[in-house]
């Protein structure tokens, strides 16, 4: 089954396999594992820095780079969502004493260069100083534009400042640059080179950034292990914080063997999973228009979809995948999510913009009050004046019931009283048969003689045409 979690749960090839399995190792704390020196080599020449250090995880090399850039008090600017801020456990500031100052990104991930120039400190004893500007490109899949990764080194190189990236997904960023290339899409890449290789785009982005943290056991499918790349001082640097850390490794070479088959055989792959993406974005597009936007999906750049999905349907839509075809890691997969709106979510009506109680289908099994009345709550409180959802009582009754007769309880009865008292007058027509179909004897005749005396009217008017039950 497909696992659509993170593209961190690749598995190794077989061939990644054999390559580990036939691996040279030595000590690498001493210098002379030859697989771990072969991988470092091959990644500094081909993305155009002096030296290379390898590491367990991005967290460790994205740090390494912080440290060997920043002193205690120095000060990193970084994006608000960034992997450097936000999501690697505030190491920067925890174990490097260094200041990160989080600026808000735009939807594409870039900062304005305004907003990262004036957010430079001045030269005085009562700010950290700042020394570093942070990237994260792909960030949320995004690729952040060429020409403005050139404007970003040249205001780096203007205040001297150093410049990091977080290139954790690198070469995705690098596949989709040379697609676009190639098919002469130039949008934001007005002022780069016409190479169209991934590995030469790649060392193009590079060239912005005195250090890059490069992720080998994501889309590349090592199964573990990261690079953090720059001049032959900073990794100098670098690798005594690693050592310091704990990262030194001894026969990593293993590891190193399975990252260097990575570059050198699985780069050029990457785009099927864009493909992948894009196919797995649209179809779930399809099937929320279907269904009045209930689930929406981003076109992705690379290799992330994103997806929303309505409030009203996120608890029956969980609960669905969990049925059918999720475990309770959350592997999903694309036929479960065509099955919940083939079969389980409510149809859309063509005077509603939205089926308002697809979740009732799916938590309402007339069994539990408490759970109807929960239902209830969020029905009342985020639908209450959407036009046209009262003229489908019938159709939310019947949801509630499944065809089948349901018992409810007094607090219940009051309830459905409550909601429906401003929304009858002329609905009796409606709600009454629905009640009458789908509720016992007793319980459609309280709800209906609750409803005609809180508006003034004669039940057995409103009953008779009914019939007697």
């Amino acid at each position: 089954m497909p696992d659509f979690r993170s593209d961190t749960v690749t598995r190794p090839t077989p061939a990644m396999r054999a390559a580990i399995a036939d691996a040279e190792v030595g000590d690498d704390v001493f210098g002379d594992d030859p697989s771990i020196n072969r991988l470092q080599a091959h990644a500094a020449e081909l993305l155009g820095f002096e030296d290379a250090l390898f590491a367990p995880t991005g967290t460790q090399t994205n740090l390494l780079a912080l440290l060997a850039h920043c002193e205690r008090g120095d000060e990193a600017i970084v994006g608000q969502q960034w992997h450097t801020y936000r999501w690697e456990a505030g190491g920067m500031a925890v174990l490097g004493s260094i200041q990160p100052q989080p600026l808000e990104h735009r939807p594409d991930g870039t900062i304005p260069i305004e907003s990262i120039e004036a957010a430079i400190k001045p030269d005085d004893p009562h700010f950290a100083r700042t020394r570093l500007v942070c990237m994260e490109n792909t960030t949320g899949g995004r690729v952040l534009p060429m020409d403005y990764l050139r404007e970003v080194r040249a205001l780096t190189t203007r205040r001297g400042l150093g410049a990091h990236l977080d290139g954790a997904r690198l070469f995705n960023a690098a596949v989709e640059v040379a697609r676009r290339r190639a098919v002469g899409e130039r949008a934001g890449d007005a002022q780069g080179a016409d190479a169209t290789d991934p590995r030469a785009v790649a060392r193009e982005i590079c060239a912005n950034f005195d250090s890059v943290s490069v992720c080998l056991s994501k889309g590349l499918g090592a199964p573990v292990g990261s690079l953090v790349l720059g001049s032959r001082e900073l990794v100098g640097r670098a690798r005594r914080w690693r050592k310091m850390l704990g990262g030194g490794m001894r026969q990593a070479g293993l590891l190193a063997a399975a990252g260097l088959h990575a570059l050198e055989h699985h780069v050029d792959r990457l785009a099927e999973d864009h493909d992948n993406a894009r196919r797995l974005a649209a179809g779930l597009a399809e099937i929320g228009a279907r269904h009045g936007g209930a689930l929406q999906a981003d076109t992705p750049d690379t290799n992330i979809v994103f997806v929303k999905v309505a409030d009203a349907i996120a608890a029956p839509f969980a609960e669905h995948l969990a049925a059918h075809g999720a475990d309770e890691d959350a592997q999903v997969t694309a036929t479960s999510i065509r099955r919940y709106f083939n079969e389980a979510a409510p149809r859309h009506h063509e005077d509603e913009e939205v089926d308002m109680f697809p979740r009732l289908r799916e938590r309402l099994d007339g069994k539990h009050d408490r759970m109807v009345l929960d239902v209830l709550d969020q029905v009342e409180a985020d639908h209450l004046e959407m036009a046209g959802v009262w003229k489908r009582l019938d159709a939310l009754l019947a949801v509630i019931a499944r065809g089948k007769a349901v018992t409810l309880e007094q607090p219940l009865i009051d309830r459905f009283a409550t909601m429906y008292r401003h929304h009858i007058d002329a609905e009796e027509r409606v709600v009454l048969p629905a009640l009458k179909r789908v509720l016992r004897k007793g319980d459609w005749q309280a709800v209906g003689r609750a409803m005609a005396e809180r508006r003034g009217l004669d039940w057995e008017q409103v009953v008779k045409p009914l019939g007697r039950a």
